[in-house]
């Protein structure tokens, strides 16, 4: 396997609404294995399950870490 690591990222640019809910911000190692849709679905479900919980958004990006990790 060969790593290549370059200068300029790639970035997007997205207008937030009220009716959006998280947002996820990863590099190419989740995005390798998952979707957007796939992270969107993964992160809302654990951040349901932790509502209220000061630590939901850390819950949610350890269970997305523990899963990309597990996929490589």
């Amino acid at each position: 396997m060969r790593l290549v690591v370059i200068l300029s990222p790639e970035v997007k640019a997205f207008l937030r609404t009220t009716s959006d809910e998280c947002m996820v911000i990863a590099t190419d190692g989740l995005w390798d294995v998952l979707t957007n849709d796939e992270a969107a679905k993964i992160a809302l479900k654990v951040l349901q399950k932790k509502r209220g919980s000061k630590n939901a958004a850390q819950v949610a990006t350890n269970y997305l870490l523990r899963f990309a990790t597990q996929q490589r």
